[in-house]
């Protein structure tokens, strides 16, 4: 299937125990966008700080890990070995957007622990260097 490399085997079968196999596709399902109070926590988080997604790229390594999900970086470097799908589904994932397998995977709960890992609005780099002027 598609989804054997994105999925350890474990996870795989959760998945497809849960979801028709038609509906495992990588498509954001709509009831599971972030509602505005994770927003507004993510948003505080952040602190107005911005980051370009060629600075996310280079918090590529388990020791400096940063993703992102819905416009917002990241750093997971000592979540994800507490994430229950285990570290493993970051390998070769680190530094780039998971927006559409986060809301494929995640349930609402998944949101909450997003809220205390924000680390900056992601910006194009344009208007990141504008920033600094």
């Amino acid at each position: 299937s598609g989804l054997a490399p994105m999925f350890p085997p474990p996870m795989l079968q959760v998945l497809r125990s849960l979801v028709r196999v038609t509906d495992l596709s990588l498509t954001p399902r709509p009831h599971l966008q972030f509602e505005e109070h994770t927003f507004a926590a993510i948003r505080a988080r952040a602190a107005g700080r911005t980051a370009s997604r060629e600075e996310v790229e280079r918090h590529c390594h388990p020791d400096d890990a940063w993703i992102i999900i819905n416009g917002y970086a990241f750093d997971v470097t000592e979540y994800m070995v507490k994430h229950p799908g285990g570290a493993a589904v970051f390998t070769n994932k680190l530094g780039s957007d998971l927006t559409e397998r986060f809301f494929f995977v995640h349930t609402a709960f998944g949101f909450t622990h997003l809220e205390k890992l924000a680390v900056a609005a992601v910006v194009d780099a344009c208007d990141v260097a504008a920033d600094e002027k």
